[in-house]
C-alpha cells in the first residue's frame, strides 16, 4: 500500500494536503481516524480551532454540526478512491471524546472503551452498510 490517509488531518488549508479526498490515491487507506486519535466528533469539538472549520465548512460546501460531522467525514472517506476504507465504530456511532481509544503520551486508562451491544443496533450501522452499498465497497 501507498499509506494512510486520515481524514481528521486533510483540513489544513492546502490543496495539496494528501489527506483531502481528492489527493488520495488508489493503492492506499483511508480513515476517518486512528486508535491514536480522538473520535471525528471529538476531535471536532475538543481540538480543532475555528479556521479548521472554515476550511471544513469551505470543503464541504455546508456548515455542519458536531451531530452531522461523523457522516460527513464517513461518507468522503467511504467515497475515497483509496483501495480501502476503515472507519472506527466510534466515528460510525459519532461519539464523541469519551469513547477515544488511546491517549499516546498517556501510561494509564487506555485502551478502556467497549462497544455496548445496543450501540451496535443503532441506525447509524444501517447508514453504514447503506454508504457501503451505494460506493460499492465491499
Amino acid at each position: 500500500m501507498s499509506g494512510m490517509r486520515v481524514m481528521i488531518f486533510a483540513f489544513d488549508g492546502s490543496r495539496n494536503n494528501p489527506n483531502l479526498p481528492e489527493n488520495h490515491v488508489e493503492n492506499a487507506v483511508v480513515f476517518t481516524g486512528t486508535h491514536e486519535t480522538n473520535t471525528v466528533r471529538g476531535w471536532f469539538v475538543d481540538e480543532i480551532n475555528n479556521e479548521q472549520k472554515k476550511h471544513i465548512y469551505e470543503y464541504l460546501g455546508k456548515r455542519v454540526s458536531e451531530e452531522q460531522i461523523c457522516s460527513e467525514m464517513v461518507k468522503l472517506a467511504i467515497g475515497s478512491r483509496a483501495k480501502l476504507s476503515i472507519i472506527p465504530i466510534q466515528d460510525v456511532l459519532s461519539l464523541g471524546s469519551e469513547a477515544r481509544i488511546n491517549h499516546p503520551s498517556r501510561q494509564l486508562n487506555n485502551w478502556q472503551w467497549r462497544v455496548t451491544s445496543e450501540q451496535l443496533a443503532s441506525r447509524r450501522i444501517e447508514m453504514l452498510g447503506k454508504l457501503t452499498e451505494d460506493f460499492n465497497r465491499e
